[in-house]
């Protein structure tokens, strides 16, 4: 299995009170999928892709990356794995301003141990995102939705295994996210396992082969 959740759970205190933000939640998923998980802000989304992602520890259960627990793993180990198997596309904008696009999408290799042909990867992935010469731009000149594209071209860079993406496509146009979710499609394709996060029920549904729905911290599967 590429990715393995056994009964997580996190809670917080918030307001003096006991807060679970993920309940208990249990899924899995062998090479290839593409895992849609749909619900409301604050529904937990954001807690569950941190805690697969090793970012945060769950308060109980368990999560297995290729065949591994991370739970317990040591920061160092968790750093390592994020740089060379799992890509991470965070909500929001997250480039460097003060590099250029193809720094900010090579950087994952160049902290990384996979460096052959990165650069070359990066104009094809810019060309297929619709950004081709744009490599020497730097990101304050690129509209939002083309600073999200870089962002996705870097997390897919140093070809992981896994591809956890926190809501790619709010605030983008139809056209965009229509190209971002196609792209996960492919790649998935191509036997990258995609976990992604979205508002939008009919993007989800038109490419997803699991499909979930998250609300008050509780996912269920959605037919």
């Amino acid at each position: 299995m590429i990715l393995e959740v056994i009964n997580i759970s996190k809670e917080y205190i918030r307001a003096k009170k006991l807060f679970s933000a993920v309940s208990h939640v249990s899924f899995s998923s062998a090479e290839g999928n593409l895992i849609g998980i749909t619900g409301p802000s604050g529904g937990g989304k954001s807690t569950l892709f941190h805690m697969i992602s090793g970012l945060v520890k769950p308060t109980s259960g368990h999560v297995r990356l290729f065949d591994q627990e991370i739970t317990d793993m040591s920061n160092d180990r968790l750093a390592e794995l994020r740089r060379t198997d799992i890509g991470y596309i965070l909500q929001g904008q997250n480039l460097l301003q003060n590099f250029t696009l193809m720094e900010n999408i090579c950087m994952p290799v160049y902290m990384g141990k996979r460096f052959d042909g990165a650069y070359q990867k990066g104009l094809e992935l810019l060309d297929i995102f619709g950004l081709k010469g744009m490599e020497n731009e730097y990101p304050y000149s690129l509209s939002g939705g083309e600073q999200r594209r870089v962002s996705i071209i870097r997390a897919f860079i140093h070809s992981p295994k896994l591809v956890i993406a926190d809501e790619p496509t709010s605030n983008l146009d139809i056209e965009n996210a229509s190209i971002i979710m196609r792209f996960f499609k492919r790649a998935s394709e191509q036997k990258i396992t995609i976990l992604v996060s979205s508002h939008d029920i009919d993007l989800i549904s038109s490419i997803a082969t699991q499909k979930y729905k998250m609300i008050n911290g509780e996912l269920t599967l959605w037919k």
